[in-house]
């Protein structure tokens, strides 16, 4: 079985024990590249060399016409010049990121087994020892510096991989991981200030699960036009929240909410601000729909259970309501739920950035988490093809052979599919790159020209 041990704490001590990898890439004229990759890794606290491995990798591209294709970000020797060392393609992992990409394989596979995938899904609930199990690897808190309790202070990408391997076998893990690490920590990452950090970055890190509160009824593809107010009071110390969001993801885990309301509707999308609440601060109400009845008309016998809060002052501080979970097609262990806010105080500290810039940190960090959105897509292709369909081609036999052997089920599902999965995995990793190239543009806009 997983040990359990969270991996990041042992990244610093592990790196002295792993050779570089070796990456040899060779561009052929016929418009296909063939990557050679031969990767020689020493176990951890043993002598003994590990024998190098070579596999071929054919990924259908074009030649690249210019070397932007490769980066030195993801080099493990940094100090060798672009003239020393052939540069490492986009595909090439850090150290830091291969063992992360073990690491989420190994317990995906030992923790997060089908068997448990499959309950969750029946049931529509997330199983409260995976969440904790999630913490308790540093899944949840990968970008997030070591300094802060729980932090692991490893890269974008490494959140992609993570994403990636956690939606081969649960997407809807995968899109828990993925909103609140690209989309929640990021923000207060990015923007917030240094005691909004200090107050959430370390629980986001280790005990609390976040959603991002956008959505609403009247407010999808145009998000701009919510109808979310926050209302300044006399003495500016704080802002109340009325309004209901829509689609909420991870709404009934979450713990820490970052929510989009119009301070003044009268400046339109010039009046969105985001604000961080921690639920514990208020009366919290979720509504329970373990004896709904399905189907056209039919009745409901929903239960109202109110949290426990140790805070006396929570019910003065306004109501926080989950709604009953959607029904989906899929995903359904994900909660997707309604939110209604109820006279919520939220302390003015508690604002994301600056009043009214709501809507550019929105556009920013919704970018990036349709980069994890990528990484998930991707990591269900991969959990089809090559952990579903490939062994059963190995394994379902007719006339006296696998029907892997067949030329038609080869060309299928092998030929057909493989291709464009290497290529949407090249895809995803150049939008890595990309995305840290336009997130410091937009930086450097926002800071010197608005």
């Amino acid at each position: 079985m997983f040990s359990g041990q969270r991996f990041v704490s042992h990244l610093s001590r592990r790196r002295r024990h792993c050779h570089h990898h070796d990456v040899v890439v060779d561009v052929c004229n016929n418009n296909r590249c063939i990557t050679t990759v031969v990767a020689s890794v020493t176990s951890v606290g043993s002598k003994s060399q590990q024998a190098a491995t070579s596999t071929e990798v054919i990924i259908p591209i074009p030649k690249p016409s210019s070397p932007c294709l490769y980066s030195h970000a993801f080099s493990s020797s940094s100090s060798s010049s672009f003239s020393e060392t052939p540069p490492l393609p986009i595909t090439a992992f850090t150290e830091d990121e291969l063992m992360t990409q073990e690491a989420v394989r190994s317990w995906s596979k030992e923790v997060l087994n089908p068997l448990k995938v499959r309950k969750m899904d029946n049931e529509s609930k997330m199983c409260p020892k995976i969440i904790e199990d999630l913490f308790t690897q540093g899944f949840m808190g990968i970008e997030i510096p070591e300094e802060y309790d729980g932090g692991s202070g490893l890269s974008f990408t490494a959140s992609c991989i993570t994403i990636e391997e956690l939606a081969r076998v649960d997407p809807s893990v995968a899109i828990m991981v993925d909103i609140h690490n690209t989309c929640i920590i990021n923000s207060i990452r990015f923007w917030g200030s240094t005691q909004l950090q200090n107050q959430f970055l370390s629980k986001l890190a280790s005990t609390s699960v976040s959603s991002f509160c956008l959505s609403e009824s009247e407010s999808g593809s145009d998000a701009f036009s919510l109808k979310t107010t926050a209302t300044k009071s006399n003495d500016e110390s704080y802002y109340t929240i009325n309004g209901n969001k829509m689609w909420i993801s991870n709404a009934k885990e979450a713990n820490t909410l970052l929510v989009f309301a119009n301070v003044d509707p009268s400046l339109k999308y010039k009046g969105i601000t985001a604000f961080v609440l921690d639920v514990n601060d208020y009366e919290h109400i979720i509504l329970d729909n373990d004896n709904t009845t399905d189907g056209a008309g039919g009745s409901s016998n929903a239960n109202a259970n109110a949290n426990a809060n140790a805070n006396t002052n929570a019910h003065n501080n306004g109501t926080i309501t989950i709604g009953l979970p959607e029904k989906k097609l899929g995903l359904k262990a994900s909660s997707t739920c309604p939110i209604h806010f109820d006279n919520v105080k939220v302390p003015a500290s508690q604002i994301l950035g600056e009043v009214g810039l709501g809507y550019k940190y929105c556009i920013e960090i919704l970018n990036e988490g349709r980069i994890g959105i990528a990484a998930q897509q991707l990591g269900i292709a991969k959990g089809c093809l090559y952990d579903i369909a490939l062994p059963y081609m190995l394994e379902r036999k007719q006339f006296n052979k696998p029907i892997g052997e067949f030329q038609v089920t080869y060309s299928v599902l092998y030929c057909s599919s493989r291709p464009n999965i290497v290529y949407a995995y090249v895809l995803l990793m150049r939008r890595c790159i990309l995305f840290l190239i336009l997130f410091y543009l937009f930086c450097y806009y926002f800071l010197f020209y608005i």
